[in-house]
């Protein structure tokens, strides 16, 4: 039995020390609102590096849009140059047959002209069909390069919004503290009105002593101190420099 008790005791504990672990890193212990700007704004970081990575997503999509036009532009000429030639075979193939009232189906070189003038058709129709792949494909590509910057502006417009948004909380929560402060009294003033009585007591008491040697040395002739003679020889040089006269 006491076995099973002490098993017991051990779970109530453990699950305890589990949930003050977790209570703890749910429900941080300082909820003040400057504390918790300061968390957020420090989080605010995460965004920057949300940013650095969509940046480099969309600078290799600006690249492959770059070489994807690049290979348009080069298509391009080729299949410029392809048809010029497939025009130019096909009015050779046909001034030849003008010239020759009766051409036989069998005449060799005939034929092989023939077969050549296909195979380019064909090679221009391939380059038609690819360029006009590539060209839809840059255009999708393009269209989602430019919704990528985009949506990169408004996610730093947001971020921004965030930080200016953080800003007006830590300006009023700063002036929640000066009202609290105005509303609070850090001073015990019953304390300092005492220390002020103490004094002008003590001021009071000085003065009426001062006021009683006056009154004495008036009216009984009390001298606070002995008046001492000056030296003979002193005062008459200080009169002889004073009159320049001996």
């Amino acid at each position: 039995m006491c076995k099973k008790f002490f098993f017991l005791a051990l779970v109530i504990v453990a699950g305890f020390m589990v949930y003050r672990h977790f209570d703890v890193k749910v429900r941080p212990k300082d909820q003040a609102p400057e504390t918790r700007i300061h968390r957020e704004r420090e989080k605010m970081q995460d965004l920057d590096g949300e940013i650095r990575k969509y940046i480099s997503l969309v600078a290799t999509r600006e690249v492959e849009v770059k070489n994807l036009d690049k290979d348009i532009s080069a298509l391009k000429k080729q299949i410029a140059s392809l048809e010029q030639t497939v025009l130019a075979k096909t009015a050779e193939l046909k001034s030849a047959a003008n010239q020759v009232k009766e051409v036989s189906k069998n005449d060799p070189e005939r034929s092989r002209a023939v077969r050549e003038l296909n195979r380019l058709a064909d090679a221009l129709a391939r380059g038609k069909a690819e360029l006009k792949a590539k060209e839809d494909q840059f255009e999708a590509e393009k269209e989602a390069l430019d919704a990528a910057h985009e949506e990169l502006v408004a996610y730093q417009n947001e971020k921004r919004s965030l930080e200016t948004e953080l800003a007006q909380l830590d300006a009023k929560v700063a002036h929640l503290r000066v009202d609290e402060i105005k509303s609070r009294t850090h001073f015990d003033q019953s304390k300092l009105a005492e220390r002020t009585r103490s004094i002008q007591e003590l001021r009071t008491s000085i003065e009426v002593r001062e006021k009683e040697r006056e009154l004495r040395v008036h009216y009984l002739g009390e001298q606070g101190q002995l008046v001492s003679t000056p030296n003979e020889k002193d005062v008459l040089d200080k009169v002889e420099k004073l009159t320049g006269k001996k």
